[in-house]
This record gives C-alpha cells, structure tokens and sequence, in this order.
C-alpha cells in the first residue's frame, strides 16, 4: 500500500529485522522518517501523486522537496528501475543510510538530489552504480550538496545489466556550488562517473576526498 508522511510530521518505524512493508513510504515537505530493522519493497508498484514521474516508478522510499529519511540495519529488495530510494527536489533533502543491503536486481538503488550520507552498506547486482546524484534540468542548475559514500562494499560484477560497478554516478544538469564529496573505504567501485556536465562538479565543492579510480582533470 501507500503511505504517505505529512509535512513537518516525524515518524519513526522500528523492528528487529522480522518486519517487512511491501508498498510505498512517502515524506512530504520538511517530513522526517526513520526506518530501522526493516524489509522493504514494492513489488505491486504503488505509486504516489508527488514526484516527478513517480507515476511510472515503484520507488519504495521517495522524499519530496526537503523531507529526510534515515534507513537503518534495513533490507530492500528493488523489482524494477528507480525502485529504490528517490529525491530529485528540494536542496535541504536529506538521506541517511547505515548497515543496509540493496538487493538491485540489475536496478538503480538510490537516486538524490542532495545531502547523502550512505555507510557500511552493501549493494547487490545494481545497475552499474550505487548512488546516482541527479537534477531535473526543469529546477535551478546548481545545488549545495554534501555526500559521503564510505565503508561500502559493491557486489562485482552487475550480473543483470552486465556494467562496472561504481560508486556514484553525477548526471543531468548537476552542478555543485558548494558542499563536500567524500567517497572512501569502499569494496570495489571507489569512483566517481559523471556524464552530460563534465565541468564543474570537482573545482565548486568546498571540499572533496576521494580514494579509488578517479581522475581529477575528468572533472575540472
């Protein structure tokens, strides 16, 4: 089924790793949700009427505008593309992702905008990349992010989509403008891919440290 956070609600959903929701969970605006011990999925493809183009997604977690989520010692078994955890509006959105294991299913695991924080996770069979930071080129072309991708392991090779695996994918019309990127420590595919806007990601950060294949003047 579908639920759906109001604004400015907290919610806090725990269990002990015998739970699972099989649906959509949505946070609307200024919206916080906790999830810890949870199975989640949506295999019957519950949509929502917030997001763009959710209605052709089976997201299990979507934030919308600057709704936050913390996913914690959780499983989430993703049947389809962008079937995972989604945020493209909204520069204060906010995800936090500890101890998990995405099993991809040759799918995107996580699309954000902004303000990631994804640690001692592992992810299984994923199309290509793990986190994949991406703007609609319909908003403002320039975003304050901060991103940390550390201490996770990514199971080689994508055996459904048949790519190499990466850490994080920077696409669309994604330009920083301040914020730090910091990917270290992880198993296979310590690297960042960009396409469609090569200049401007690495030299506008505040910050970045990035230990694995990745070569600065592809980004400067």
């Amino acid at each position: 089924g579908l639920f759906e956070v109001p604004a400015k609600k907290v919610l806090t959903i725990s269990a002990n790793n015998d739970v699972t929701i099989d649906g959509k969970i949505t946070a609307i605006d200024n919206s916080k949700v906790t999830l810890k011990g949870l199975t989640l999925a949506n295999s019957n493809g519950v949509t929502s009427p917030y997001g763009h183009l959710d209605n052709e997604t089976k997201t299990s977690i979507l934030a919308t505008y600057n709704a936050g989520f913390e996913v914690i010692n959780c499983t989430l078994n993703i049947t389809s593309e962008y079937g995972g955890i989604r945020n493209q509006e909204g520069n204060n959105a906010f995800l936090i992702v500890k101890n998990s294991t995405f099993n991809c299913n040759g799918q995107r695991p996580i699309i954000y905008k902004a303000n990631v924080d994804i640690d001692g996770c592992t992810f299984n069979d994923q199309y290509k990349y793990a986190l994949q930071l991406y703007g609609f080129a319909d908003q403002s072309l320039t975003y304050v992010a901060n991103v940390k991708f550390t201490n996770n392991k990514i199971v080689e090779p994508c055996k459904t989509s048949g790519k190499e695996p990466q850490a994080i994918s920077i696409s669309g019309s994604y330009q920083f403008i301040g914020g730090n990127l910091h990917i270290e420590k992880n198993t296979v595919g310590s690297c960042v891919y960009c396409y469609d806007n090569k200049t401007n990601v690495l030299n506008y950060l505040d910050t970045w440290t990035v230990s694995g294949d990745v070569n600065k003047s592809d980004f400067v």
